[in-house]
């Protein structure tokens, strides 16, 4: 590792100082600053080559005395532990398009449009195929069998009624 890379990292080196103090004299000595360390010379374990087994960024580095640590440059930061390589979380599946729409559609049937009227008078039936009807009632027209009389429908009951009781609409 060239000399100029160790100094500009030179600021990592208290990280490591406060790591190991946290740590404790289980994990070796460090040497007291890094201004030591730099003149001691650091190597790279992997020779230069980035590990493939670290994430993007990372690389393992050895204090002189043989202490493995891993540095990222990008993110100014330092730690004893192996960082863990993230896993790019899978793609979502692409859902199955929709069906192609049919090339040719059924004809529909006309639809049939109901008439209607309203009852303008009451009127109370006479005969037996005659409907009763209330003023405001609203009633299908089935049927217009001449201009006095229509079928028209109420609710279930069909009948006639005089055509001048109700209005068209």
């Amino acid at each position: 590792m060239e000399l100029d890379a160790i100094v500009e990292r030179k600021g990592m080196y208290a990280g490591l100082e406060s790591t190991q103090a946290a740590l404790g004299p289980q994990r070796g000595s460090l040497a007291s600053s890094g201004r030591d360390l730099v003149r001691q010379g650091l190597s790279s374990s992997s020779g230069g080559a980035p590990d493939a087994t670290l994430p993007p960024g990372w690389e393992e580095v050895t204090t002189p005395d043989g202490q493995p640590y891993y540095y990222n440059a990008a993110l100014n930061k330092t730690q004893w532990e192996k960082p863990e390589p993230v896993v790019a979380a899978p793609a979502p599946a692409k859902a199955a398009p929709p069906p192609p729409v049919p090339a040719a559609r059924p004809a529909l049937a006309p639809r049939a449009v109901k008439l209607m009227a309203t009852a303008v008078y009451a009127y109370k039936a006479t005969q037996a195929d005659e409907l009763t009807i209330a003023e405001g009632d609203r009633l299908e027209i089935l049927e217009k069998l001449d201009a006095h009389w229509w079928k028209c429908k109420k609710g279930m009951a069909t009948g006639l009624v005089p055509a001048t009781y109700c209005k068209e609409g």
